[in-house]
């Protein structure tokens, strides 16, 4: 359980991340003419989804690593 609940609480920090950088970008698109500052948030938007596809991915190999442990009695 306290996996879980480690596991929920990081995607939800990224999700409010990916939310809070949306909305910085489009305040910077659509009221400032801060293009690079932009460019800079797109970039860093890319590396959090990049990051959220790779947690989930990892969280996943290690689950599965761990009921195939179950399932053929390898307990080491």
């Amino acid at each position: 359980v306290k996996m879980l609940q480690g596991f929920t609480s990081n995607i939800l920090f990224r999700i409010f991340l990916l939310a809070l950088l949306m909305t910085v970008l489009g305040y910077f698109l659509f009221q400032t003419d801060f293009y690079i500052s932009a460019g800079m948030i797109v970039l860093m938007i890319t590396f959090l989804i990049w990051d959220l596809i790779r947690y989930t991915n990892q969280t996943n190999r290690d689950i599965t690593t761990f009921l195939m442990g179950i399932k053929y009695d390898d307990f080491a």
